[in-house]
């Protein structure tokens, strides 16, 4: 499905093309002098239905009054970030951050998309504008001896229109392009984050042999902190902590999880052992003789059968 949506808007975006070349390669002519009356009522239609096509949408006034917002929401989340990488986290806060980072990116990438949208669908107006203009001009030359009559005033106002219609799309192409930059930059400034992040989520420091702190004996070494950094230290041990259960917690980790349960168990299987070893054998309550027998003599098989049913 991917693939075919791939092909189509490749197919799509070639036949646009293939279709504004060919109207730019179009050499229109002059039109019949028994036809310019018709053609002028025609004209006026189309350009009043260009105007009325080409008419800035909400849509693009929303992002216009988004972006500034959303700029600052960026450079926010930016001082964000630098406090966040100082209060080392772990591999799942990272992930959960490069999905909020790629919230950012689908919402500039959507407003482009629109912004692109219309800056396509002005070209080809231009295009047609400019192909109208040539065509009123040679037509306007044909009857240049007939300057007095009404078909040439006529001409003159349409080619007047059309310059018009012109200079306003022009403008409303600059005013997109000033969106499309605005976009593009902020699209910048995500993709920077964007690409540190998967690096920091693949780097050593979440491997589980990476030296994270000094040895004890070593710590009496360091310097003197200050007192932001020691509540920094304390944010970092409560996140670590939290972080090791929603490592445990994460998906990819289960098994990591379910052999540290295991072991726990197996662990305190083999010191009631050692507890049940200290007592005498010969103890009158049949429950508590099973007991000491199954841990005891039998601690091995016990933590077998436990770690099969579990």
């Amino acid at each position: 499905m991917l693939v075919a949506l791939v092909v189509l808007f490749g197919i799509q975006s070639q036949a646009q093309i293939a279709f504004t070349d060919s109207l730019a390669n179009i050499e229109p002519e002059a039109i019949a002098i028994t036809d310019i009356t018709a053609n002028i009522e025609l004209a006026v239609k189309q350009l009043k239905n260009i105007e009325k096509k080409t008419d800035v949408h909400e849509q693009v006034s929303t992002i216009d009054s988004l972006l500034p917002l959303h700029k600052e929401v960026l450079m926010q989340k930016a001082i964000e970030f630098q406090n966040f990488k100082n209060s080392h986290p772990n591999r799942q806060k990272v992930k959960n951050l490069i999905n909020k980072w790629a919230s950012y990116s689908t919402y500039l990438v959507n407003w482009q998309n629109v912004i692109k949208g219309y800056l396509d669908k002005n070209s080809v107006w231009l295009i047609q504008l400019e192909l109208e203009e040539k065509k009123w001009t040679k037509t306007l030359e044909s009857i240049a001896d007939n300057r007095d009559s009404e078909v040439y005033r006529n001409v003159q106002k349409v080619q007047k229109e059309i310059e018009r219609l012109t200079k306003k799309l022009k403008k409303q192409n600059n005013y997109f392009l000033d969106l499309q930059t605005e976009i593009l930059i902020q699209k910048e400034s995500v993709t920077e984050v964007e690409e540190e992040l998967e690096l920091w989520k693949s780097s050593e420091q979440f491997s589980i042999f990476y030296k994270r702190h000094l040895p004890i004996w070593k710590i009496n070494q360091e310097k003197v902190y200050s007192q932001d950094h020691k509540f920094d230290s304390w944010f970092s041990f409560k996140s670590n902590i939290s972080g090791v259960v929603a490592y445990l917690r994460s998906p990819e980790n289960n098994l990591l999880g379910y052999s540290v349960v295991l072991f726990l168990i197996g662990l305190y299987i083999i010191r009631l052992s050692l507890s049940f070893k200290t007592l005498t054998s010969n103890i009158k309550d049949e429950n508590l003789s099973l007991s000491r027998y199954i841990l005891v003599e039998k601690t091995a098989w016990l933590v077998l059968f436990v770690f099969t049913i579990s």
